[in-house]
């Protein structure tokens, strides 16, 4: 019982540390899934929504949407 408490306490961590992170998010899934940590740019895969196009459309967005009020 006390290890599962301690399970999702690092669940709960490892979200929250996902969700706010400004860095690669891939960084953090790895280092949890793996216990290495991976990159976006350490190897040729599709980059996270924080490395490639994902967070450039979002600052996009929010720029034209800015510019229209």
């Amino acid at each position: 019982m006390r290890q599962a408490s301690r399970i999702r306490g690092l669940d709960k961590e490892i979200m929250a540390e996902f969700v706010t992170t400004r860095k690669c998010r891939r960084q953090v899934i790895s280092k949890y899934l793996d216990g290495e940590i991976i990159e976006c740019s350490a190897r040729d895969i599709a980059q996270c929504d924080r490395c490639g196009e994902g967070l450039e459309a979002l600052e996009r967005l929010h720029k034209k949407n800015s510019t229209k009020r």
